[in-house]
């Protein structure tokens, strides 16, 4: 998924995994704000949105943009 400053979020196919292990992990209940971006992290899933309230939600049993 990609998520620009002020567009609806896209899903895109991309062969290749961004992991960098000495990056913080999101905990449950946490929010991380960066650059008008916000993220969410609950159980069920991630959500993250822009500034425009546009953005996804990704959980193992779907994905939704919005």
């Amino acid at each position: 998924l990609a998520l620009e400053p002020a567009s609806s979020a896209a899903r895109i196919c991309h062969g290749d995994t961004v992991m960098d292990k000495s990056l913080p992990v999101l905990g449950y209940g946490e929010v991380w704000q960066r650059g008008g971006f916000t993220c969410t992290s609950e159980q069920a899933g991630v959500t993250c949105f822009n500034a425009h309230g546009r953005g996804f939600s990704l959980a193992r049993a779907k994905q939704e943009v919005f």
